[in-house]
């Protein structure tokens, strides 16, 4: 992963072990999207948002993995916070 990206804040940074098998991959990255995570084939594995927004991408199959339950939580906590600000500024 890395370093300094919402993906490792998560994960944490450095190497990680995924489970990664496709047919296709990521050639460029839209505008604003930085690679946060590749293989060791230099095949981008995850991306980050640089705009300030809450986006991670992931290409992986976190699904197989137990310790990637944690991109899940985040994935639910930043909803969490994310609608919380919603219905503040509703009032």
């Amino acid at each position: 992963m890395t370093d300094d990206t919402a993906l490792a804040g998560v994960l944490g940074a450095g190497d990680a072990r995924v489970h990664s098998y496709h047919h296709q991959g990521i050639d460029r990255l839209g505008e604003g999207l930085i690679a946060a995570a590749r293989s060791d084939d230099g095949l981008v594995q995850a991306f980050v948002d640089t705009s300030g927004g809450h986006v991670v991408g992931i290409q992986w199959h976190p699904e197989e993995n137990a310790e990637d339950r944690r991109l899940f939580e985040d994935l639910v906590s930043q909803a969490r916070v994310f609608a919380a600000g919603r219905k503040e500024g509703a009032r």
